[in-house]
């Protein structure tokens, strides 16, 4: 029994190790989806930085991730009620009643938003107010209609081939409860090329964030028709708006692209070229509004949501247009194979109404519900562009429409009205404003919402350490070495060609950027860092400035996450950790790569890693977040010891960004098959062998009458070479332990039942139900262990009395 006694203790201290020498904060993969996402991008269609814009594939990607994976962030609020679901889905059928009461004409004719006349705008904001102010139940129908777009309630959304037909029929939704305010409203749309070519400088000033339109563009929104809104799940309405967060708007050119496939397949789902999959293309506007439009759950809680995506639907009839004039029946060219992951088949439920997925091609989703009138166009002759708040230049030698800035309106307005003067010859456009070299630095405002609450103290702030190489395409810094007397203006003295050995650590590529990125020749430049949930909802973005004239620089900033000690996982086993997927990137759309510490390695080492984090609440006693920005900033920085110089402690620093403008994809595929990890435009990682098969292995316990411990393991016969903890199979407090060439089988304490918690093997308490039957057989045992020692008494007696 001492023998016993000793393996009961050795067990307990294997437990303690465990939890000791595991990690509080550590790294874990990206998810399935997203995983998936980047192989078919990366390794089926071969993409390479060259090829796309980092930052776009990111969002696509993770989009589909956060859709998947939506019904496991759930929180009381998140889902319709009975009563809400009615009234929403009811809509599909209203649409389909004033489309048969309309069949003799067209429908409603939708129009660019800035070619709506005053009075149409004033309308359609007022019907928007109206949606707002209208309660069901405790939420208001337009947030009950954003709340459809999610993926707890429509898995099918987004991910594939179901995207077209879904957002169709999803916009005929909001439409129709418009026209149950007023009939006379029709759902416009936004045509970002508008935005797109005008000067870099002025589409942030674009009329369409004038206060009589969208209203503000930065930080919370208190003008214009959606002044102040708050929504049930993501807080006050927010913007950060601009291309200086890494983000475009729709090119002329892609939009050709589309238009002049003929097939379905081609521009969605498995089969397609990535860069014609419309619903890829959709994602920059996304980025480029942000606030809630960044993040695909909360898109819909922004008004322009729907209007640029009624943008891709007009540019999805155009594509169906010219698949008719080549003979394809649009009706029936739904792919038969490669249309997403299975929720995209064909024949399944779409899940708005009562709706198959083919369904969304049918003609009568339009016909007689609306039409689109043409995207404002001007010619040579009258270069009249729609409206008044457009206005036509020439963009490399053709006429092009573009938005008017807020400043020309504003202007025009206080004009008294002349007669129109002869037009003069076309002109490429010019900036309304001088450049201003702070406008990169403007501050990015978060909602701090998540899972429902809009709450700062829901959040914790992660240090982050951020190394930039100096961009390939950086040429601002007019300062030079002299030799002889004389200036050597071949290179900067900062530029790392001038010194044979950096440059040879120092070899930046060409990836692929947004056009008209902002890369700035000024001295400061950005680095964005972001946090998006993995197992709660919830998005954070914020920048680090760097220095951009340096070879290499290093910055600091911080990220806030879900706080783990609030970040309930499991409601029955309450498990507490964040889940949370770090990326950075330039304001070009450039991608970083990720690097974790290393534990216990002196000096602080850093290896590549994936950016997703596993955080428990013992990260906080590890210093590796603070409750609160002063905090984190008093983990990193040591004032204690020598105030006139705080010394700087990377050891508290988990993740470190290498922003290094790579020709290769910073994404760590393990088990990407070899022969696409010899690219040389993947990140290089580990080649991952196949799984074992796990068996079924007898472990012997002390007491033979109870059979034996059965574990699985991929050897039954190998020896015990390090520390293992298994729990045997089938039953609910006993498990098998071995160390150090010494093995057992111990039982959990009566009332206990042995578990996994965040990883660690614990005894944790359990009732008679969680164990049927495990009680009555621990009181057998100890029973018997009782006769045992008994008997054993009785023999040394006897022993002794001999």
């Amino acid at each position: 029994m001492r023998k016993i006694r000793n393996e009961v203790i050795i067990a307990a201290v294997l437990f303690c190790f465990i939890q000791l020498i595991s990690s509080d904060i550590m790294s874990r993969d990206y998810g399935k989806h997203f995983t998936e996402c980047i192989k078919r991008i990366v390794v089926k269609n071969r993409k390479t930085p060259l090829d796309l814009v980092g930052k776009q594939v990111e969002f696509y990607c993770k989009s589909i991730e956060q859709f998947r994976t939506s019904h496991e962030r759930d929180f009381p609020g998140k889902r319709l009620t009975k009563e809400e679901s009615d009234w929403a889905y009811g809509l599909v059928e209203k649409g389909e009643e004033l489309r048969v009461k309309r069949q003799a004409s067209s429908g409603h004719r939708r129009q660019e938003y800035r070619t709506l006349s005053d009075q149409q705008r004033l309308k359609y904001h007022a019907a928007i107010q109206a949606l707002k102010g209208r309660i069901i139940g405790n939420s208001t129908q337009y947030d009950i209609l954003a709340r459809v777009h999610t993926g707890i309630t429509q898995i099918t959304a987004h991910g594939g081939c179901n995207f077209l037909g879904w957002h169709r029929v999803y916009l005929n939704m909001y439409e129709s409860a418009l026209q149950l305010v007023d009939p006379s409203v029709t759902l416009p749309y936004w045509d970002s090329t508008l935005d797109n070519y005008m000067p870099k400088d002025d589409q942030e000033n674009s009329i369409i964030w004038a206060d009589d339109f969208l209203g503000t563009p930065h930080g919370v929104v208190v003008t214009g028709f959606a002044a102040n809104w708050t929504s049930d799940r993501f807080g006050p309405l927010t913007r950060n708006v601009g291309r200086a967060q890494g983000a475009a708007l729709m090119s002329d050119e892609e939009i050709r692209g589309v238009i002049n496939k003929t097939r379905m397949h081609e521009i969605c789902g498995d089969n397609s070229q990535i860069e014609f999959d419309l619903e890829f293309i959709h994602g920059p506007p996304h980025i480029y509004i942000d606030g809630q439009m960044g993040n695909i759950e909360s898109a819909a809680y922004e008004p322009a949501f729907y209007m640029h995506h009624a943008f891709i639907d007009l540019i999805w009839e155009l594509f169906r247009e010219n698949s008719l004039k080549n003979g394809v029946d649009v009706e029936n060219d739904y792919p038969a194979e490669g249309f997403g992951d299975l929720f995209h088949h064909g024949d399944r439920a779409m899940g708005l109404g009562n709706r198959t997925i083919k369904d969304g091609l049918k003609n009568r989703e339009i016909k007689g519900r609306y039409f689109y009138a043409p995207r404002p166009t001007c010619t040579l002759t009258g270069r009249q562009c729609p409206g008044k708040y457009l206005k036509c230049v020439s963009i490399d030698g053709r006429p092009k429409c573009i938005s008017k800035t807020i400043k020309e309106v504003e202007e025009e307005r206080l004009r008294p009205p002349t007669p129109p003067p002869t037009l003069p010859p076309l002109q490429c456009p010019k900036p309304n404003y001088p450049h201003d070299p702070h406008k990169e630095q403007r501050a990015i405002q978060n909602t701090f919402c998540t899972n429902g609450k809009s709450d700062t103290d829901e959040w914790v702030y992660l240090p982050v350490q951020i190394l930039t190489a100096r961009a390939p395409d950086y040429s601002g810094y007019n300062s030079y070495n002299v030799k002889n007397g004389h200036t050597d203006t071949s290179s900067d003295l900062y530029n790392p060609k001038s010194y044979s050995q950096l440059s040879t650590y120092l070899r930046p590529g060409r990836p692929k950027t947004f056009n008209k990125c902002h890369t700035e020749n000024g001295t400061a430049g950005q680095i964005f860092i972001q946090s998006d949930g993995l197992n709660y909802e919830g998005t954070y973005k914020d920048f680090a400035i760097v220095d951009n004239r340096l070879a290499i620089s290093v910055s600091i900033t911080y990220v806030a996450i879900k706080d783990p000690e609030k970040t309930v996982t499991s409601p029955a086993q309450q498990y507490k950790y964040s889940d949370v997927l770090l990326s950075a990137f330039d304001s070009c759309g450039r991608l970083c790569r990720a690097n974790c510490l290393v534990p216990g390695k002196s000096p602080p080492t850093y290896r590549p890693c994936t950016g997703a984090l596993r955080v428990t609440p013992e990260a906080l006693q590890g210093k590796f977040y603070g409750k609160d920005y002063g905090g984190a900033s008093e983990n990193i920085w040591d004032f204690r010891r020598e105030r006139s110089c705080p010394q700087y402690k990377t050891d508290q620093i988990f993740v470190s960004f290498y922003c290094d403008y790579s020709n290769r994809w910073p994404w760590i595929l393990s088990d990407t098959p070899v022969e696409s990890q010899a690219s040389p435009f993947l990140n290089p990682a580990p080649v991952v062998p196949a799984e074992p098969t796990l068996k079924e292995c007898p472990k012997p316990q002390p007491w033979d009458n109870f059979g034996n411990c059965l574990i699985e393991s991929t050897d039954c016969n190998a020896r015990c070479t390090s520390t293992q903890i298994h729990k045997c199979i089938g039953t609910c407090d006993e498990y098998y332990w071995c160390a150090k060439g010494r093995e057992g089988v111990t039982m959990c304490k009566y009332g206990q039942r042995f578990d996994y918690v965040n990883g660690k093997p614990q005894c944790v308490p359990a009732t008679v139900a969680d164990c049927p039957g495990s009680f009555d057989r621990r009181k057998r045992y100890l029973a018997r262990l009782a006769l045992t020692r008994g008997r054993n008494r009785g023999r040394a007696a006897g022993r002794r009395w001999k």
